[in-house]
């Protein structure tokens, strides 16, 4: 059971986020109820590429580190994330394992909850569906500008 202090400390974190502050506060409680608290120490991985996609979490203090393994094996850097970001965000809709990797590259306090959950709570409420989808498509600006000042125009290369 977790503490009153601690939900409501969660309420007030998710009534922060863009896309959960215009939830009914029983969707708020529902939510904070569904949600567990964790402190991840430092170099922890917190999930691993091809595991079953089976929590999304909140990063409520710290960095993580996203890292995908390629067809080779490599492991390949992909992105940081800091306060404030919810991942993963591919396959939170309907994935079943998780993308990439995530290492946390300092102590961590993350909000862990069931990804059913957040599932549930996207599809239905609109606002929180419209800021869902406004967030994932400036994620989808930002790797589309990334992919073009990394990628040559040249035909010969």
């Amino acid at each position: 059971m977790i503490s009153p202090t601690i939900q409501t400390e969660i309420k007030k974190f998710y009534m922060a986020q863009p896309d959960f502050g215009n939830l009914p506060m029983q969707e708020l409680d529902r939510l904070s109820e569904a949600t567990r608290f964790k402190r991840v120490h430092r170099g922890q991985w917190i999930f691993d590429q091809g595991d079953e996609l089976s929590d999304v979490y909140f990063l409520k203090e710290g960095h993580v580190k996203v890292t995908a393994m390629n067809a080779e094996g490599d492991l390949t850097y992909l992105s940081f994330l800091t306060s404030q970001a919810i991942f993963p965000l591919r396959g939170i809709l309907n994935g079943e394992e998780y993308c990439y990797n995530s290492i946390a590259i300092t102590d961590l306090e993350v909000y862990i909850v069931p990804v059913t959950e957040i599932r549930r709570v996207i599809i239905h409420n609109y606002a929180c569906l419209v800021s869902f989808i406004q967030r994932m498509e400036r994620l989808i600006e930002r790797t589309t500008s990334l992919i073009e000042q990394t990628t040559s125009s040249n035909a010969t290369q």
